[in-house]
């Protein structure tokens, strides 16, 4: 597994195992006693392997005899986390994620093959719990939305140091306010930027809001008003446009003296392409085909030096 020289990171699988198969071969892998396996190629999976779809037993029966074998490694997406907090029950005998009707809409798919209680759902959310938040690969990074190198540093103590949630704090992620919710928050669904004062636009609910989720990776020197980073629908975006950036927010942009971030989660529509020189989002489900997008890091290029990401190493699954 580790010393293998190509390194194949998958974006989303939302319960699609007739896509994760066809990208696995085409990729080169087979199955060997049951597992999906390639010699000289090792899988990093991006999480959200859940909801949306309708064959969770079969992907997951894939996956996770892949990482608990070492021909693969995988993070947590916010799919996961949203499912550990379902399934789970608080000190105060409630479930941490509530099961009000619109999570539970969000989640039927995945309690249809897994119903509540059942043990092994039990071995299913255990092993969720055992999924790291991100990953140091060989010369670069993995994590589900969002690398924001405080929101991590503020949490390093909570976690293992394989980058798990330590159980102990697993109640805690799921309390709003808290310094590990917020951190998760940000790192599992991606950063929000607060409008300024008194400005505030209507999403697609008609839902009043003050704070828009940003592409976070765009370098802020690039960035004159709020219309270039929200991650809104088109006609939403329209009403950013007036809105005008500070200029000086150094929360945005990712640093271009650090390994480069693989990311998933954000649903990209067209051809797979780096997203900056640093930054490389796998997660194409807003496509049409809703192909499953891999990227092929080759650890024999190490270190990572002249800058740029190629576009050549992204594989489909079509």
């Amino acid at each position: 597994g580790k010393g293998a020289r190509y390194h194949d990171i998958i974006g989303d699988i939302h319960a699609n195992a007739d896509t994760l198969e066809d990208l696995l071969k085409a990729l080169g892998y087979k199955r060997k006693f049951g597992v999906y396996q390639c010699k000289n190629r090792y899988a990093i999976f991006l999480g959200d392997f859940i909801d949306r779809g309708n064959s969770h037993k079969r992907v997951i029966d894939i996956v996770r005899p892949m990482v608990e074998q070492d021909y693969a490694t995988a993070v947590m997406g916010n799919h996961e986390f949203n499912a550990i907090g379902y399934h789970t029950v608080g000190k105060n005998g409630k479930p941490l994620r509530e099961h009000s009707d619109s999570n539970e809409i969000q989640h039927k798919d995945f309690l249809a093959e897994y119903p509540l209680g059942h043990e092994e759902t039990v071995s299913v959310i255990n092993w969720f719990k055992t999924l790291p938040l991100f990953l140091h690969g060989e010369g670069y990074r993995v994590i589900h939305a969002c690398w924001k190198p405080d929101s991590i540093e503020s949490i390093k103590t909570m976690l293992t140091k394989n980058n798990q949630l330590k159980g102990e704090f697993i109640e805690a992620a799921f309390q709003k306010g808290s310094a590990l919710y917020d951190a998760i928050e940000i790192l599992m669904k991606g950063m929000e930027m607060k409008l300024p004062d008194g400005i505030t636009f209507r999403d697609l609910t008609d839902k009043e809001r003050d704070k828009v989720r940003v592409k976070w990776w765009v370098p802020p020197e690039q960035v004159e008003n709020f219309a270039q980073i929200a991650l809104v629908e088109d006609d939403v975006r329209k009403s950013l446009v007036n809105i005008e950036m500070s200029g000086n927010d150094k929360t945005l942009g990712y640093m271009d003296n650090v390994p480069p971030v693989f990311i998933g989660h954000y649903q990209l529509a067209g051809e797979p392409e780096p997203l900056t020189n640093r930054v490389v989002c796998v997660d194409y489900s807003g496509r049409g085909d809703k192909a499953l997008v891999s990227y092929t890091w080759d650890c024999s290029k190490r270190p990572f030096v002249d800058g740029m990401l190629e576009d050549m190493n992204f594989k489909l699954s079509n």
